[in-house]
């Protein structure tokens, strides 16, 4: 079954929960291996509606690491701590305990995840353990609005242009990485040895819905291969002012037991670090051989 295939949704509901992107879903119990036809219309309606949600989910470290697996081959992540369940290979834990005082990678700005790898995710899941009563949400942007409300003009000026994204760029800029003492050089040494900055079009084609979409985000994106400085500066300035317009966006509030799953070619996204206390989630992502193009 192919993403054109779907007209109507035979066996789950879905309920839409923001204009731009964002989708309810119901009737699916993802402790266990959904059949081949209810896999097929949750992928549709990942792909149609960009980011998908599931409430009053039971799951634990094994089955949420199964819920990855049929998706595809969960990937390493290098700034989350791994799980350590033996249960569980692959999974991430993604613990906050927000201090004023100090940088998290929690503080991320808007960005998609591992735009600065060849290979990006081709999506990623959370699943609440144990989140705050209030805060803590979680904001997408859709991109293919964002890249659909530019100007004819300034399509095709983008479509031309080549986006350099790079790991130490957030870091950097907000002082998360911290080169007053020796072992913080020593930090970013490694950090460039294994992530090289990486060129992609600032204008892409989605691999299964075959849409356009903006490839630029505020985290990763340090500058623009042919422009001069001060007009990359602004480029980047304005596409990340648009692309993260209200009338884009969709704010997820969590509860405990909440699943969410992201299509991370076509959206952006931010947490909100406005919580106090601790926030524990099970993470994974998805390895794609998409070369953003």
């Amino acid at each position: 079954m192919t993403y054109q295939d779907i007209q109507t949704y035979k066996h789950i509901k879905l309920t839409p929960y923001a204009g731009a992107c964002g989708v309810e879903v119901d009737g699916v119990d993802l402790s266990k291996p959904m059949p081949d036809e209810v896999f097929a219309e949750v992928k549709h309606a990942l792909h149609e509606h960009l980011v998908i949600f599931f409430h009053g989910q039971d799951m634990n470290p094994a089955n949420f690491k199964a819920f990855c697996e049929q998706w595809g081959t969960l990937e390493d992540e290098p700034f989350i701590p791994k799980l350590q369940d033996e249960s569980a290979p692959g999974v991430h834990e993604f613990k906050g305990n927000i201090d004023p005082n100090r940088k998290t990678t929690q503080d991320l700005r808007w960005h998609v995840d591992h735009s600065y790898r060849q290979y990006p995710s081709m999506g990623a899941m959370l699943y609440a353990l144990d989140v705050p009563a209030a805060g803590g949400d979680t904001l997408f942007a859709n991109m293919y609005k964002a890249y659909d409300d530019l100007s004819d003009s300034m399509k095709r000026f983008c479509e031309g242009l080549t986006a350099v994204h790079d790991v130490l760029a957030y870091g950097m800029d907000v002082g998360l990485l911290n080169t007053d003492k020796p072992e913080g050089f020593e930090y970013l040494k490694i950090m460039r040895e294994n992530f090289p900055p990486m060129e992609h079009p600032l204008v892409c084609t989605h691999p299964v819905t075959g849409r356009k979409f903006l490839y630029v985000n505020q985290s990763w994106v340090k500058r623009i291969k042919e422009l001069e400085p001060i007009e990359s500066r602004h480029l980047i300035s304005m596409l990340n002012e648009h692309s993260t317009q209200l009338k884009y966006q969709c704010r997820f509030r969590w509860s405990n037991r909440d699943l969410i799953m992201w299509d991370n070619h076509s959206c952006i996204h931010s947490g909100v670090p406005d919580y106090v206390g601790k926030r524990s989630m099970l993470r994974g992502s998805i390895e794609d051989h998409w070369v953003p193009a």
